[in-house]
């Protein structure tokens, strides 16, 4: 929990959700609902979705997973406002309309272009006297600091400890707000045209709950070895990577979930429960995993454009977009990587 000795009683608490969309175990959410009337925020940046790396895909799963937080707030009496454009220009139309607030949004481990809006944002803050809180939501640590032999150690605590209940009896902040929506744009109207995916995955909330479900106790069993399979792996796999990418579900509850389901297997010596507790002992090793690669993308940035080894520059000319673009659809002429890519 998160205490600010200068916390001003009442004043607005906006709470900008980002790659965390959920009401369950968010502690920003939880936490700014102790301190004040709360306002939920989702920008839509044109900017973000116009970069290379983004595609139709990626913002339909977003959008699906915000409109299921949308009805999840509206059952809690909020309502999610979205903004399309710049987050500063957002938060500047909610100053304007309501006065001071408090900025409260998870820390994001994304590209150079999120990392330079959150500096814009923190600048932004200092110069408007708001304060701006960002608790973490995954297992990773910021700062040069980090010692990385007690990494493992620091994961496994935060991933214990009890997760946040959604904000029942929150006051939710009312009035009109100028430029502000309650629906997210289409894919369309940001230039974002259908990429031929053909099987999208469904990212709501009650998706992520279902999907978890069905591999601790149905798909599961011989996940250990059906991860290594392109066919096996489709089903065998915990598909569980696109929520937690929005945030429909958090990893804490991921993991606990997981640990739930591996005790209640305890005492059983069959080997069914053997095969059980080896594959379930094995996705918590990706669940660190998945955690741990952030981490180092948080801790050397740089590998977003270099070579983790820098023996590997310039080794040989970049590929032409005609091989990119073959590679990307599945038309190298390697029937094995063809047929993964094109999966």
């Amino acid at each position: 929990m998160i205490s600010d000795p200068t916390h001003v009683p009442h004043r607005l608490q906006l709470v900008w959700f980002k790659r965390d969309l959920r009401i369950w175990d968010h502690e920003a959410l939880a936490t700014a609902a102790q301190r004040g009337p709360i306002l939920p925020i989702f920008v839509v940046e044109p900017e973000y979705w116009a970069l290379p790396e983004t595609r139709w895909r990626h913002y339909e799963l977003i959008r699906h997973a915000a409109e299921s937080l949308q009805e999840e707030l509206r059952g809690l009496g909020g309502t999610l406002r979205i903004w399309t454009g710049d987050a500063i220009d957002a938060f500047a139309a909610i100053q304007k309309a309501f006065g001071k607030f408090d900025l409260w949004a998870h820390q994001e481990t994304g590209n150079y272009w999120t990392f330079q809006r959150d500096k814009a944002v923190r600048n932004w803050c200092k110069a408007h006297d708001v304060a701006f809180f960002e608790p973490m939501q995954y297992g990773v640590w910021r700062g040069s600091s980090l010692n990385r032999d007690r990494w493992a150690k620091g994961w496994d605590g935060m991933m214990a400890q009890p997760p946040y209940a959604a904000p029942l009896t929150a006051n939710w902040q009312e009035g009109a707000l100028v430029g502000f929506a309650t629906q997210m744009p289409d894919a369309q109207s940001l230039g974002l045209e259908h990429d031929g995916i053909t099987h999208l995955q469904t990212s709501d909330r009650q998706t992520a709950l279902t999907t978890l479900e069905s591999f601790l106790n149905d798909r599961g069993r011989d996940y250990r070895t059906d991860m290594s399979s392109p066919s096996l792996g489709v089903a065998g796999c915990s598909r569980m990577s696109v929520h937690l990418v929005t945030g429909a579900i958090s990893m804490r509850e991921c993991y606990q979930a997981t640990q739930r389901r591996l005790e209640s297997l305890s005492g059983d010596k069959g080997d069914d429960a053997k095969a059980w507790r080896a594959s379930l002992t094995s996705f918590i090793g990706r669940l660190h995993w998945h955690c741990h690669f952030m981490q180092k993308l948080e801790t050397e940035p740089s590998m977003e454009f270099r070579p983790v080894a820098r023996a590997y520059e310039g080794l040989r000319p970049s590929a032409s977009p005609e091989w990119q673009e073959a590679f990307a659809q599945g038309r190298t002429g390697y029937p094995f990587i063809d047929a993964c890519m094109r999966s």
